[in-house]
């Protein structure tokens, strides 16, 4: 007779001397689904900026180099912050679809997200946060930190921490530089994101297992360039590039966000 209430841990399956088999089961995934978007920039240079001389050389060559920098940047953007959705033109009769980007795919499918408050943030704040992020899933052991310009501050800032320097003999169980953090057997890897800080959030860190962040290209990215001073639409050059992709996170819940409040943690 088992008691109500009773505790019980299921161990795994013991099999018989002849059996050929286990209990048959199975543990697949459900189907999620996600939007490809539409990336696409173009340039426009007309014949006689190309033809005039200029005070400062100015390129065909550098104003190219400088739209593609834009355009990655864009996809980078839409990767992180994208949303799904889409819209509908009435005029074309065309849909635009937009990408679901990390963020949304993060807390739709259950990824931590962990408060730390900056101005009694204390080691066992630290210790609590690497646990929630590590333990309850079977991640890799090392993650990657992207953080805005105000986490790294706040996390070297805790006083509780006992710091030693030229020890040789001693070795803390936490260890940390300006590289990242070993705790425990966990390793968390600091990568500066300026991308965080241009979309105003200084105080986050995107934490990703990488081996879970994968992305999905339907067309890759190629360049067109268009004969439009052959046709007499343009008298220039333009070149198109366009490319067709997503990002995907593959299992949600070994990736986390930490965002770092101003003032104290509040009162529970």
């Amino acid at each position: 007779t088992i008691p109500e209430n009773t505790e019980i841990f299921i161990l795994g399956h013991a099999a018989a001397e002849i059996d050929a088999s286990t209990v048959p089961y199975a543990a697949l995934p459900e189907k999620s689904e996600q939007y490809m978007q539409k990336f696409m920039v173009q340039s426009l240079i007309s014949s006689v900026m190309m033809e005039s001389d200029k005070e400062v050389e100015w390129s065909k060559a550098d104003i190219n180099e400088l739209l593609m920098q834009q355009f990655i940047e864009d996809i980078e953007k839409f990767y992180v912050f994208g949303v799904k959705s889409y819209t509908f033109d009435t005029t074309t009769k065309l849909h635009t679809r937009t990408t679901s980007g990390i963020i949304e795919q993060m807390i739709e499918g259950g990824s931590k997200v962990i408060d730390l408050y900056k101005e009694d943030l204390k080691y066992a704040d630290f210790l609590s946060a690497i646990n929630e992020t590590f333990i309850g899933n079977t991640g890799s052991p090392k993650r990657y930190m992207f953080n805005g310009a105000n986490v790294a501050p706040a996390i070297w800032g805790i006083t509780d921490i006992t710091k030693m320097a030229n020890v040789k003999e001693y070795k803390d169980t936490f260890g940390y530089d300006f590289t990242g953090f070993d705790m425990l057997g966990y390793q968390l890897v600091h990568v500066p994101y300026p991308l965080l800080d241009k979309m105003e959030r200084p105080d986050w860190s995107i934490v990703l297992d990488r081996q879970y962040v994968e992305r999905r290209v339907f067309r890759s990215l190629d360049e067109t360039i268009l004969e439009l001073k052959k046709t007499g639409a343009y008298d220039g050059e333009s070149t198109v590039w366009s490319e067709i992709s997503s990002v995907i996170l593959k299992y949600p819940q070994v990736h986390a966000l930490w965002i770092f409040h101003e003032g104290k943690k509040p009162a529970v």
